[in-house]
């Protein structure tokens, strides 16, 4: 029997009898878990006269993102990232003095992202980030290091960049043009750098037309090494594949009705009018009256008010917001709003007072219900806390604080924020140590125990901006 391209027919013999498969559908082939896309690489070597050709070929190699190192687009240059945002989204930081470099990134319009503002200034590479947050949460780093710029300089400063990505298990892809021949002993500390951000090079042909391989993508994932003749350096393209995407649960939805806009002569009115004429009513049975006054107020109430519905909170109420302080935190909102309507000083002066009540007893609930009940049953004989934020002036925390333990503490010198701390357990003996010399980087409190065993430890803070000017929440 002839065998179609849609449908296979199975024959088989059993006991001279034939048995005709033909009514069963293929199966579908099971689709990978695990989400991936097409990536490019390509050090283009200006992007002035190559637009075109740019988007085409990313277009004609269906990419979801391309990585362009050394794009040579000035900060003035307004025209190059214009033309390069026509079909796609481009992303780019130009060198900020002089000719060349640049680094960018062209990403499909269906894509959600962020750019990530530098948190310092690198003097031996140049660099662009971003956070992908669609179609998956994931962090993209392209680098250009010229050629020439000292090998030791771009390791430090690179582990400072890598360290300035949040770490909470995204996905992180590094590439981009690093000048660096990996099989050359001096790339042993870039190497051990890699692998201490679980970062791993992947193999790859030649990149340069001269033989080497310099253009590196740091991820797990498959590549093809494409010669492009507009440029002395390769196009990269690969497939990232990306950890599993979790199993999205359905939305839970909450339902409430409004009734602050409710007046009671409306409600009255309505149940007036849907209620039976008195003769009726009066004649039915006292259980059927309550039945059919009750459904009349029910009704009528949803008419007036019906249900709303509205996403439900996906996190759960911290654990310290008990009946007390939402009471509180209502009297203030609402002492708030007074005063903006007023703008009179008495309801100001309100304002405040509520406000500092409210704070107290937040704090005071924090600490001693929820706080400290964790600490004891952990069972912890200690623990550190860097940026305390504890002024100079406070006592009432530290006092808090040593209820039940031992609370050392160093506190912020300028300015708000910082401070460190650290919370011993009360049958532990310790001596504070005093700061021989000052410190404008960090912060830090060293402490010497001497029982049940002697050992020192030392709790130390190095704000991203020292003595921060920040207010805490």
């Amino acid at each position: 029997m002839p065998v179609n391209s849609t449908t296979a027919c199975v024959l088989h013999s059993v006991n001279s009898c034939t048995l005709n498969l033909n009514s069963l559908s293929l199966l579908k082939k099971a689709s990978s878990p695990h989400p991936s896309f097409t990536f490019g690489l390509w050090n283009c070597l200006s992007t002035g006269n190559k637009t075109e050709f740019i988007q085409a070929f990313a277009k004609m190699s269906d990419l979801q993102a391309l990585a362009l190192t050394e794009s040579w687009i000035r900060p003035e240059n307004r025209v190059t990232p214009a033309a390069l945002s026509v079909v796609t989204v481009f992303s780019h930081t130009p060198r900020p003095v002089g000719c060349g470099g640049g680094t960018s990134i062209l990403i499909s319009n269906t894509w959600k992202f962020n750019k990530l503002f530098p948190l310092s200034n690198n003097s031996s590479f140049e660099y662009h980030t971003i956070m992908v947050t669609a179609p998956i949460k994931m962090y993209i780093a392209i680098i250009y290091r010229p050629p020439g710029c000292n090998l030791n300089d771009f390791v430090v400063e690179l582990d400072m960049v890598l360290s300035e990505i949040p770490d909470y298990g995204t996905p992180l892809i590094v590439i981009g043009d690093m000048n660096i021949h990996t099989d050359k002993a001096q790339a042993t500390d870039f190497l051990a750098l890699l692998s201490s951000f679980d970062l791993t090079q992947v193999p790859t042909p030649p990149t340069h037309k001269a033989g080497n391989t310099l253009d590196l993508i740091l991820t797990q994932n498959c590549l093809t090494v494409t010669p492009l003749h507009l440029s002395d350096h390769f196009f990269i393209q690969s497939i990232i594949i990306l950890p599993e995407l979790p199993l999205a649960h359905p939305q839970m939805v909450s339902y409430h009705q409004n009734m602050r806009s409710l007046k009671p002569a409306q409600l009255s009115n309505e149940v007036m009018a849907a209620m039976p004429a008195h003769k009726v009513f009066t004649a039915l049975s006292t259980e059927e009256a309550t039945d059919t006054l009750c459904s009349t107020l029910a009704s009528s109430l949803h008419k007036l008010c019906p249900l709303v519905s509205k996403p439900a909170r996906k996190t759960l109420p911290s654990p310290w917001l008990t009946e007390v302080i939402r009471e509180q935190r209502a009297g203030l909102r609402s002492a708030e709003r007074k005063w903006q309507k007023s703008k009179q000083s008495a309801d100001l002066n309100d304002y405040k007072q509520r406000l500092v009540s409210f704070s107290s007893i937040r704090q005071h609930i924090i600490r001693t219900r929820y706080a400290m009940p964790q600490i004891q049953e952990k069972c912890y004989q200690a623990i550190a806390f860097p940026e305390s934020w504890i002024h100079p002036e406070n006592r009432v925390t530290p006092a808090a604080l040593s209820v039940v333990t031992v609370f050392s503490h160093t506190p912020c010198s300028v300015g708000r924020g910082g401070g460190t701390g650290i919370l011993i357990f009360n049958t532990w003996k310790f001596n504070k140590l005093f700061p021989l010399s000052n410190n404008s980087s960090f912060e830090y409190h060293t402490i010497m125990v001497s029982a049940p065993i002697k050992m020192y430890i030392a709790i130390i803070y190095q704000p991203k901006v020292p003595h921060s000017t920040h207010s805490p929440l």
